[in-house]
């Protein structure tokens, strides 16, 4: 479609017991290192964490938005060169999230 920008790259993953303990978080088909969508899974889950496919040579510039509005306070977020975690001060079960986590500028990769 035009004037739609579309990321490929490849799979991030949530690793067992990062995102839920009774029901994994799962990531929406086609999310990757650069953009996506996590489900946090449930009890009482307070952080949720996608391992990137690709380890970063710096941690990306990520940003992060919760789709249902006003139901998580609290919550914010950290990016490393391999994951991005996200944290809430109380239980977020079954939030949905969306990521972008564009590369962070480098001396090989300058920013615009």
């Amino acid at each position: 479609n035009k004037g739609i920008l579309g990321f490929r790259g490849p799979t991030a993953v949530i690793g067992t017991n990062a995102c839920g303990s009774v029901t994994q978080g799962t990531l929406k088909a086609g999310s990757n290192d650069v953009s996506g969508e996590i489900t946090v899974g449930t009890t009482s889950v307070t952080s949720c964490a996608i391992s990137f496919a690709n380890t970063h040579s710096v941690a990306p510039n990520c940003v992060v938005s919760s789709q249902v509005a006003g139901t998580v306070v609290g919550f914010g977020y950290t990016a490393s060169t391999t994951a991005l975690t996200v944290t809430a001060t109380s239980g977020f079960d079954s939030t949905k999230f969306d990521y972008f986590c564009p590369a962070a500028a480098t001396a090989n990769n300058p920013a615009p």
